[in-house]
């Protein structure tokens, strides 16, 4: 996917400050092909917890997507319920959800995380123990990240693959961020893993990892490994 991010990449700075429309979104792939995830394979410590941790999608209703202009990379993933605790939207169900970044080719680890954490719309930087293998390597926490570095929003889905409504989670991380933070530029590869935790400021990630059925025990990072972008 490397040629099309650096395409991307180059559009118009007028196209840079929207969201993505419905049709623009790309889909995150795994040797070769859009990422899905099971449905209900999340697998929870805290069983009173709800689905808003489980991610779903599959080759119609995709669970992981991406799109990047000039100034920003976007990423939506697809949730099984609203990740809010009620109506009002005003605090979100307890539990992260995180994004994290593989970039030297070992597939074994990961070395950054940017997450999602409740119970504010609060979006953190995390660097990953790089002495732990695993998606569930403990990660240290760095900063907030300001609205200039990166943004979440949040919406319905059209699809309802358990039943009931289920729900777009974007995220809006600005190059500058992962330029200078990361040493990671457009033109560069790396691969992405999807995944979420119990706790509001999670330092461990155990509950799900999408591309990867974690009914059984959680995946690997190279399980839930995307292709490069």
């Amino acid at each position: 996917m490397r040629a099309p991010l650096i395409a991307l990449s180059a559009l118009l700075p007028s196209t840079a400050l929207a969201w993505p429309q419905t049709n623009d979104w790309l889909p995150v792939e795994q040797n070769g092909t859009a990422m899905v995830d099971a449905l209900s394979d999340h697998r929870h410590d805290d069983i009173t917890l709800g689905d808003h941790l489980d991610f779903v999608g599959d080759s119609n209703d995709l669970v992981f997507q991406w799109w990047a202009d000039m100034n920003v990379l976007y990423l939506r993933l697809r949730l099984n319920e609203s990740p809010w605790s009620d109506s009002s939207q005003t605090q979100l169900q307890e539990g992260s959800w995180g994004i994290g970044f593989e970039m030297d080719g070992d597939t074994c680890s990961l070395e950054y995380a940017i997450t999602q954490n409740g119970p504010t719309s609060s979006v953190n930087l995390w660097e990953v123990n790089f002495n732990e293998p695993g998606v569930d390597a403990t990660l240290t926490f760095l900063n907030v990240l300001n609205s200039s570095q990166a943004v979440s929003t949040t919406s319905q889905a059209s699809s309802a693959l358990g039943g009931d409504t289920d729900w777009f989670l974007d995220l809006k991380i600005s190059w500058s961020l992962l330029q200078n933070q990361f040493g990671l530029n457009p033109e560069d590869g790396f691969g992405l893993i999807a995944m979420s935790a119990d706790g509001f400021f999670e330092s461990t990630f155990n509950v799900d990892l999408v591309g990867f059925d974690d009914s059984n025990g959680l995946g690997g990072v190279a399980d839930g490994l995307s292709d490069d972008i």
